[in-house]
């Protein structure tokens, strides 16, 4: 029955969380899809009784983070309850879904895995049809307000998803790169750097890195370089020649974010206050206060880059929501490794899509990562072991 569950869960939210999320028709709007479906996974979850569903020991820690920063929003920085509960909601979404799935442990059958196989392979052709229906360019249309970064975050769930459920030989590796081949169609340079380092790790990485060893961190910084030598033009309009420029949004969000480490350390300025979508909808005083009301895109009622990136959103935590969040993804990556070779290539493949995509987008709290949250979820919970499992069996029964 969990598995069940997991399974129409993802089937559905590819298509409607993935593709449809983003219809332009005025009577049918899927912007609260993603809300909706955590919800209903974290009821569902909670109803969910036995000795072997346990939510794991770091749920109960998360818990207790979550709460101490609620309650520092409203008692000790006095900010209004709407606002806090907005962006809260908005900012424990993926964690919610990652916990709730890893409880759950679901085993797919070898149909369900082919099914979700084939889902994800339709899904990404729709892509490439829709890019040849409006003229070779992705763009908002009478039909579709999908846009680059939408088109090829969705290719690369659906590729994710797609090694995921396969058995993972080379002919599956072939069918992945393609998947994300129609993602460069977006023509976005973060795109293009995180489909250089997912290639090369697939195709080329051998053996699994120690996360603390000269030889890893060696051939991080050559991935790294490489990354950002494939996405040089747009790294150095922000970051290098443009961080400089007291005129472009992302990089005074990014100094700005700094100040506010120093301004409110240890524990930041408290939910909704910068760089989130709550920010934007309630447009935090913070703006103001750090002279970013006058910059395009940053204005009231015009602040469309507000949420535009998330790295600069750790600041409403401070330094201690910072080591939280390093110390998170490090337990990942210590999960990871306990992993067999390609689904150690998962966990990467995950975390360079969500933290490549943090950079400059909202991917890892957005409607397109919740995709990227699951595949996580189920590599850290042992279903894709079970996925590879199952494949085994059905072999050997053949």
């Amino acid at each position: 029955m969990r598995s069940s569950f997991i399974y129409w869960f993802i089937l559905l939210y590819i298509p409607f969380g993935c593709i449809l999320y983003y219809l332009n028709f005025g009577f049918l709007k899927l912007q609260y899809y993603d809300e909706i479906c955590t919800l209903l996974l974290l009821l569902y979850t909670l109803l969910q009784r036995g000795n072997k569903l346990c939510f794991p020991k770091e749920f109960s820690i998360f818990l207790s983070i979550v709460l101490f920063y609620f309650l520092y929003s409203i008692i000790w920085r006095n900010l209004d309850l709407n606002v806090v509960l907005y962006d809260l909601q908005q900012q424990v979404k993926p964690y919610i879904i990652f916990y709730c799935i890893w409880k759950l442990k679901p085993n797919f059958s070898l149909r369900q895995c082919k099914i979700l196989k084939n889902v994800t392979i339709f899904s990404t052709l729709f892509l490439v049809l829709s890019f040849l229906l409006t003229g070779a360019k992705i763009e908002s249309t009478y039909l579709f307000d999908m846009r680059g970064q939408e088109f090829a975050t969705t290719s690369l769930s659906c590729g994710m998803l797609f090694y995921s459920m396969s058995r993972k030989k080379n002919n599956d590796k072939v069918i992945f790169a393609v998947m994300l081949g129609v993602g460069l169609l977006g023509g976005k340079s973060k795109m293009f750097a995180e489909a250089f380092v997912i290639l090369l790790i697939l195709f080329f990485v051998k053996e699994k890195m120690k996360l603390f060893s000269i030889k890893s961190f060696l051939i991080c910084l050559v991935l790294l370089v490489g990354a950002i030598l494939v996405a040089w033009v747009k790294f150095d309009q922000y970051y290098v020649t443009g961080i400089s420029d007291e005129g472009l949004a992302r990089p005074m969000m990014y100094k700005t974010g700094f100040l506010i480490f120093r301004d409110y350390f240890p524990f930041g300025s408290g939910f909704g206050t910068f760089a989130t979508e709550a920010s934007r909808v309630y447009y935090s005083s913070m703006y103001g206060k750090y002279g970013l009301w006058g910059i395009w895109g940053l204005k009231e009622g015009e602040a469309s880059f507000a949420a535009d990136t998330f790295y600069p959103s750790i600041a409403q935590f401070g330094i201690v929501g910072l080591f939280i969040f390093i110390s998170f993804w490090r337990k990942r990556f210590l999960d990871f490794s306990s992993e067999s070779l390609e689904r150690y290539k998962i966990g990467l493949f995950v975390a360079i899509a969500l933290l490549g995509d943090a950079i400059a987008d909202s991917t890892y709290v957005s409607n397109r990562g919740v995709m990227m949250w699951i595949i996580l979820s189920l590599l850290v919970s042992g279903s894709i072991k079970k996925v590879d499992n199952t494949y085994n069996k059905g072999f050997l029964i053949k």
